[in-house]
């Protein structure tokens, strides 16, 4: 996958990914999108702004996003958990419905979440449809926590946030290996393991929380 900021030359093919993407949802009985939002306009914004990310996969395109330090006012709903001032948003992430069920979802949200870090932003916060249990699935699975809720034109929907794990500067899981004299560090009930260098890697630190073997 290709990564890569918004053009307005971009702009039919996002509108046509749009419309692919409510077909499906309206097939699946989740009536969350339509001809008012999100508009053409929106994304002719979001792209001047230069806040749209377009994804492709042999020069086709299969994923939007944007991410912003914008947001509705019913964001005050939120009973976040971290400073909005170090929070950036995600909206109208949207995968085309042809690539679905192939982890794309997933892989799109690490990413961003590295983007945003990288960016120096230290959360993530974003509004999920509450009867779409598709995307709701893959916001918790992917470590997103509800912090309040919007009700917005057409229902309900949750806020979301999820906090983004530091990144030392120079750790890798091959330095915190040798670090570690050839023996991973696993933190067994409440005790940290005695080399703090492995914990503050990312990957190792999954080992140890349990999330991946």
């Amino acid at each position: 996958m290709e990564f890569r900021q918004g053009t307005i030359e971009d702009l039919d093919h996002i509108c046509c990914l749009i419309e692919s993407a409510i077909k499906r949802m309206e097939a699946q009985g989740i009536h969350q999108w339509d001809e008012v939002y999100p508009s053409r306009e929106d994304f002719v914004h979001d792209i001047i702004n230069g806040i749209l990310y377009t994804v492709t996969e042999n020069n086709r395109l299969i994923a939007i996003y944007v991410i912003s330090t914008e947001y509705d006012p019913q964001y005050s709903n939120g009973k976040w958990e971290c400073d909005g001032e170090t929070a950036c948003i995600i909206h109208r992430l949207c995968v085309a419905p042809e690539v679905q069920n192939r982890g794309i979802g997933r892989k799109l949200l690490s990413h961003i979440e590295d983007q945003l870090r990288n960016k120096g932003f230290e959360s993530v916060r974003l509004d999920v449809f509450s009867e779409n249990p598709f995307a709701i699935r893959l916001y918790e699975k992917s470590g997103y926590i509800r912090r309040g809720h919007a009700d917005w034109r057409k229902g309900r929907f949750w806020l979301m946030e999820k906090k983004l794990q530091a990144i030392s500067a120079g750790t890798s899981p091959i330095s915190c290996w040798r670090k570690g004299k050839n023996s991973l560090c696993f933190l067994y009930a409440s005790k940290i393991s005695e080399n703090e260098n492995c914990y503050k890697c990312p990957f190792l630190y999954q080992i140890v929380s349990g999330l991946i073997f």
